[in-house]
């Protein structure tokens, strides 16, 4: 299937972030991943108090996360229909960093890749698949020189 997906990057952006090596990992992923949806893929930046409110509505967990990703339902009736969203918080990203010894654009980069591959329908329930999930991001991620961090460090 050839791809009609684009990505959209919403503001405000971190000022640490460099979102236009993002389309380039955006590009890597279609290339990788060969998505079976078309659409928009927007990415938003929210507080850490809508984090909590939408991980709370999604997983009945009350607490932030660092990154949500969420694939919709296509509508035949909208020709720009947004096919999913991948939502960041950076003040958990900004902890994450400091945690992981990374910096904050890396760690934004790696939930980036991390959401989009959620968007695949891929998961990181058992060691097999974090496994091929991990190995993935950074697949991705070495296509525009990073390095991605492990979501799962001690």
């Amino acid at each position: 299937m050839t791809s009609s997906l684009y990505l959209t990057i919403l503001k405000p952006v971190p000022k640490e972030s460099n979102t236009s090596t993002w389309y380039g990992l955006f590009d890597t992923w279609i290339m990788h991943m060969k998505p079976d949806f078309q659409g928009e893929v927007q990415v938003s930046f929210v507080s850490r108090s809508l984090m909590k409110s939408l991980y709370k509505e999604a997983y009945g967990e009350d607490r932030a996360t660092d990154v949500l990703s969420l694939r919709h339902t296509p509508q035949p009736s909208i020709a720009q229909a947004i096919g999913g969203e991948i939502v960041i918080c950076p003040a958990v990203a900004r902890v994450a960093a400091r945690h992981l010894n990374t910096d904050f654009h890396t760690e934004l980069a790696t939930l980036f890749v991390h959401g989009l591959l959620h968007l695949s329908g891929l998961e990181h329930d058992d060691p097999s698949e974090r496994s091929r999930f991990e190995q993935l991001t950074h697949d991705i991620m070495s296509t525009q020189s990073l390095k991605a961090v492990s979501l799962w460090s001690a």
